[in-house]
């Protein structure tokens, strides 16, 4: 008399698995769609931020002032920057800074007690003097530190518009209005930039006021002081914070959407792992960040990760204690994963801003 065989239980069964093959087919086109994608938006200058309010000076607003200002060329040259740190928002830079305007219009005295916005001057020389066609020219050697109005909504792919703002609180626009033009306006390639990975790829000056108001209710106490506004464009083109961020998020994201191709009990541990991974990486990338209040490319992308990630655990989980997945069902769920990925990075990375 046989034996009569045991009944299979529930979960006894062989689990239907996705092949390797089409997996590994997947994996390398998604990767190199991913790649290109970000490839492509490193090379794109795209700033976001917002410039400086300055007024511009029309004859209408000096017959408001009641006077024409005595006009006072302005030039600025950075020979180096000694800080260069866009995460942190610090920079120093050295060079000069120049006037050129008929003697009479301001004295040298009040003349030095320009300033900028956002910073300070940390070193400034005793002035050269020089008279040139009947101009006098005055040159000072200093040394700024300051902070610009950067905006992170786009790291670690992010471009930026550095502002300087040149100031004179000591005058009004009807004593005195600056002017200068782009070429007066020079800076320096060297090394910092260069291995902070940024390359300048343009710059702009603008001329004009800005209008401070002590008491909104008494315009005798509103002031107006002459500016120059000087921004530098800034793409970064090295790829080590998208790297560092990426790669790691795409290879834990490719080890646990693999667990559909292998045995029960390793893909429940390898999914495991795979996202309490993603989400010790997060402190990661915290420390490499800039420390903003609102959510930048690198958060997003995080998330969708995650999200993704904790998708493909609990697809295991279905298909081993629940209802077994057809291998049609899994390769669909491969190709959605792989393709909601790429989707969303596409959108986020040519998005001008996010």
């Amino acid at each position: 008399m046989t034996q009569a065989k045991p009944k299979k239980t529930k979960n006894s069964h062989e689990r239907i698995k996705v092949a390797p093959l089409f997996q590994i087919a997947c994996t390398l086109i998604s990767a190199l769609i991913f790649g290109g994608i970000m490839q492509y938006r490193i090379g794109l200058f795209r700033s976001t931020e917002s410039s400086p309010e300055i007024s511009t000076i029309t004859p209408k607003k000096h017959s408001e002032f009641g006077s024409f200002p005595g006009d006072v060329h302005v030039g600025l040259y950075i020979d180096q920057f000694k800080n260069f740190n866009m995460v942190n928002n610090e920079f120093n830079f050295g060079g000069t800074i120049w006037f050129e305007f008929n003697p009479g219009v301001i004295s040298l005295s009040t003349l030095e007690k320009f300033s900028f916005e956002s910073g300070r001057i940390t070193y400034i020389s005793p002035p050269d003097t020089q008279l040139l066609n009947k101009k006098l020219i005055v040159r000072y050697n200093i040394e700024v530190e300051f902070h610009s109005a950067l905006d992170y909504k786009n790291f670690p792919l992010d471009a930026h518009r550095l502002y300087i703002l040149l100031s004179h609180k000591f005058v009004s626009p009807s004593e005195v209005s600056f002017s200068t033009s782009e070429h007066d306006f020079q800076v320096k390639t060297d090394a910092i930039t260069q291995q902070a990975g940024w390359r300048k790829v343009g710059k702009d000056v603008k001329n004009g006021y800005i209008k401070a108001e002590f008491d909104p209710y008494n315009t005798k106490k509103t002031r107006y002081y002459p500016v120059t506004l000087f921004s530098i464009d800034y793409l970064r083109y090295g790829i080590r914070y998208a790297i560092s961020i990426f790669l790691p998020l795409l290879l834990l994201f490719y080890l646990t959407l693999f667990t559909l191709s292998i045995s029960p009990n390793r893909a429940i541990n390898i999914a495991t792992a795979g996202t309490t991974a993603t989400l010790a990486y997060r402190f990661v990338i915290e420390r490499i960040s800039p420390t903003i209040g609102y959510f930048m490319i690198s958060d997003y992308m995080f998330f969708l990760f995650l999200a993704i990630n904790f998708f493909i655990f609990f697809i295991n989980i279905f298909d081993i204690f629940s209802r077994q997945l057809s291998e049609s069902e899994k390769k669909i769920i491969v190709v959605t994963c792989h393709l909601i990925i790429n989707s969303v990075a596409t959108y986020l990375f040519l998005k001008a801003n996010v």
